[in-house]
């Protein structure tokens, strides 16, 4: 019945997760097959993760600051109506990977972890030395 009304595009309508079609029908199948996967920040139908580029932020980063340019690599793995992409991102020696079922959302969650270790590290870099020990 749920199949039924994602065909019908009421798949919303039942709160049945997914923004496409096929997204919809891979959640009902993970539901009655019993994988009770939640939806983790590492997954592109989270919300705000989709909304932002980090790939482009980072790249501004690095070229802002002088650092190396990110570097990517990406692994496919799963068979492909279920595929998970690990994409790997290299900055100035620091190392992160993303998980998705998309490549471009892999590679985002990537980049939005390396923005993030980044940008800690200029600001530990602009702070005053602490004269207190």
């Amino acid at each position: 019945m749920l199949h039924e009304m994602i065909e019908k595009d009421r798949y919303s309508e039942f709160g049945i997760p997914g923004s496409t079609k096929e997204e919809a029908h891979q959640a009902v199948n993970a539901l009655l097959c019993g994988d009770s996967r939640e939806p983790s920040e590492e997954d592109p139908s989270s919300p705000g993760s989709q909304n932002e580029n980090y790939s482009g932020k980072l790249l501004q980063l690095c070229q802002r600051k002088s650092f190396e340019l990110p570097q990517y690599s990406v692994v496919e793995e799963g068979p492909p109506n279920d595929r998970i992409y690990t994409t790997t991102c290299k900055v100035v020696g620091q190392e992160v990977k993303g998980v998705a079922k998309q490549k471009k959302a892999s590679k985002n969650i990537a980049s939005q972890k390396m923005l993030e270790i980044l940008m800690k590290g200029v600001a530990d870099m602009n702070e005053e030395p602490s004269l207190d020990k």
